[in-house]
């Protein structure tokens, strides 16, 4: 048997994101901005829908057959920075569009959508990518440690290229902020409501404050 991520953990998942909207909007929040966490908060439940769903769940009779020790899980993780020997039945083309590239697109929203709900400076995100890339091999290290079953690979270049995703999508933020605070003063171009927003989060960027824009706030 199987656990699938949907219906019940992401229709909780939304449950939880409710409660979050309720309190973030009591404290006035505006709506740009609950739009914009709002984004985010699916966008992380698919991520965790991908990288530790489906669970197996093993009956009793199977749990004593198949369970595995601690070592033998530690044992089968990749530490070795871009070695991926370990998928030499694989195609090149596979191993980049899979190992490589999967996990760098995972990550881009990440990297280009979180400076829209919380301040960031551009120095904290590689760090920021580390953290991320080595949590969620962290997480899936964990789950395979409550199941008995190594059911995910734990692999230290997933974590590298998700860290590189979140780099990748910050730099595309940076660009697209460039580029529309320089087409908005050469037109003189005037926002509203969630555009207004965007602006002023790219705006603020570009000129290096560190606060949230006030629209993010009533």
């Amino acid at each position: 048997m199987r656990l699938e991520f949907f219906p019940i953990p992401f229709i909780f998942g939304l449950g939880i994101l409710c409660v979050f909207l309720v309190i973030l909007r009591r404290r006035k929040q505006n709506y740009s901005f609950l739009f914009f966490f709002s984004v985010f908060w699916v966008y992380l439940l698919l991520v965790v829908s991908m990288i530790l769903f489906p669970m197996p769940i093993l009956d009793r009779s199977g749990m004593s057959l198949w369970r595995q020790s601690a070592s033998t899980i530690f044992s089968q993780i990749t530490l070795i920075p871009f070695d991926y020997s370990h998928f030499s039945k694989e195609t090149p083309s596979y191993i980049f569009i899979r190992e490589i590239a999967a996990n760098i697109v995972l990550t881009l929203p990440l990297g280009f959508g979180i400076r829209f709900i919380t301040r960031f400076q551009a120095r904290s995100v590689p760090i920021l990518g580390l953290f991320v890339g080595f949590g969620f091999e962290f997480s899936q290290l964990i789950a395979n440690l409550i199941l008995g079953i190594s059911y995910r690979d734990v692999d230290i270049n997933d974590a590298l290229m998700n860290a590189l995703g979140v780099m990748i999508g910050y730099a595309f933020f940076r660009f697209f902020a460039w580029l529309t605070v320089r087409i908005t003063g050469t037109y003189h171009l005037e926002y509203k409501g969630l555009f207004a927003y965007i602006y002023q989060i790219f705006h603020q960027v570009q000129v290096g404050q560190k606060t949230m824009p006030v629209l993010g706030h009533e």
